[in-house]
């Protein structure tokens, strides 16, 4: 059991003074520098978030894809060529595996996965490419089925 006074210690400090640099004397301070070390460290990674963001190339405009263009496999890779992206970096920044990837650009139908990891996969594709998800979902998944219903006759 502790002593009156070796609590007078903490609070006072060791001198004995009221007002010394005991430990919760010096309790504000603590809670101060920690709060300004928490916020050093977020803006540090809003920071390094910002840089990175930065050295990606902006995305272009929407491309406007005529009306009676067939969503294929080809037409996603030329758009992806022409905005300068590469597999990996489409890759890395939709988190769908470069085999997908290309799989979907070789219109590879039965390689491909279940329809409703396709459709997620497109659209994501879509919005990285700038142009209208909806559009190449529906598209892309209209070719999947007529070919998966030539194959199945």
């Amino acid at each position: 059991p502790q002593t009156r006074g070796s609590n007078e210690a903490v609070l006072t400090g060791a001198s004995g003074e009221p007002g010394g640099r005991g430990v919760l004397a010096q309790a504000p301070v603590m809670a101060q520098e920690s709060a300004i070390a928490a916020a050093e460290s977020a803006m540090a990674q809003v920071s390094a978030h910002v840089a990175a963001r930065a050295r990606e190339p902006a995305r272009q405009r929407p491309i406007e894809i005529p009306p009676d263009a067939v969503i294929n496999g080809e037409l996603l890779r030329q758009i992806r060529q022409s905005r300068g992206l590469t597999l990996q970096q489409v890759a890395d920044r939709t988190r769908i595996s470069t085999r997908h990837l290309e799989n979907v650009e070789a219109d590879r139908y039965e390689a491909l996965p279940a329809t409703v990891y396709l459709r997620g996969f497109l659209m994501s594709l879509a919005r990285e490419l700038g142009i209208d998800p909806l559009r190449v979902s529906k598209g892309y998944l209209a070719l999947v089925e007529k070919h998966a219903g030539s194959k199945g006759r």
